[in-house]
C-alpha cells in the first residue's frame, strides 16, 4: 500500500516516476528530507516492505530504483486490482457501498473524492429515497414497470424526489419508467398546477420522516 500511494501521482500523470522525489504533496518527498519529517511519519515501513531496506542514503537510493520497476511491472503499478482503486471511491457491491455511506455518514460533496465517486454516492441516495417513496405508497418494482408511464403516483414520486434530492429528469425517467425525460417535467408541472398538496399520493409522501 505504501508503494501504491507513492505511485499515485505517477498513475495520475502528474509527475514521471523519475521525478517523484520532487512531488511535494507526498510522503515520498520526506524520504530524502530526514530533518523535515513529521513525528507521525514512519518511512521505514515502505523501505522495509521493499526488501528490508535501511533508512539510510543507500537504502533510499535502492528504493528510488525499486519504484520504477513497481510502476512498470509490479503490483503497485499496473496491477488491475490497484488500478481499480484509482477509478472509484470504494470497491464492493452496491449494498456494501450503501452500508459504508450509512455507517460513516459520508458526504457526496466531500472534496476528497473524485467526481465519479461523488455521483455514485448521490445516485445511491436517490435510490434509497425512491425506495422509501415506493414503500410508502405500497408500490413494487413490477408496478413501476407495468403501470402507465404517466400514472399520477409516478408524478407524485418524481416531484417528491425533485424536492428532496438533486435527481434529474433522465434518472427519474429510467427509475420510474416514465418514458422520456421531457415527460417528467410535463407530468410534474401538471401535478403542481393542479395543487400537489391535494393529491393523495403526494400527501402520503410528504409525511415520510
Amino acid at each position: 500500500m505504501c508503494h501504491y500511494l507513492h505511485l499515485n501521482p505517477v498513475r495520475a500523470g502528474i509527475v514521471p516516476v523519475a521525478r517523484l522525489e520532487e512531488f511535494r504533496p507526498s510522503s515520498y518527498w520526506y524520504l530524502g528530507q530526514e530533518a523535515k519529517r513529521p513525528a507521525f511519519l514512519r518511512v521505514g515501513t515502505a523501505l522495509a516492505e521493499a526488501g528490508g531496506l535501511p533508512d539510510t542514503a543507500a537504502g533510499r537510493r535502492i528504493y528510488a530504483d525499486y519504484l520504477p520497476w513497481q510502476a512498470e511491472e509490479g503490483p503497485a503499478g499496473r496491477s488491475k486490482a490497484y488500478v481499480k482503486l484509482s477509478e472509484g471511491w470504494a470497491l464492493g457491491t452496491g449494498e456494501f457501498k450503501a452500508a459504508l455511506m450509512k455507517d460513516h455518514a459520508l458526504a457526496a460533496e466531500a472534496r476528497a473524492w473524485e467526481s465519479v465517486g461523488a455521483r455514485e454516492i448521490r445516485a445511491a441516495r436517490w435510490d434509497e429515497e425512491l425506495g422509501r417513496c415506493l414503500r410508502r405508497l405500497g408500490k413494487t418494482s413490477a408496478e413501476v414497470d407495468g403501470e402507465p408511464k404517466s400514472a399520477p403516483w409516478k408524478a407524485a414520486v418524481a416531484l417528491r424526489l425533485k424536492e428532496t434530492t438533486q435527481a434529474g429528469d433522465r434518472w427519474l425517467t429510467e427509475r420510474l419508467n416514465m418514458g422520456r425525460p421531457e415527460a417528467v417535467s410535463v407530468d410534474v408541472g401538471r401535478l403542481k398546477a393542479a395543487g400537489a398538496e391535494t393529491d393523495e399520493a403526494y400527501s402520503k409522501l410528504t409525511t415520510i420522516v
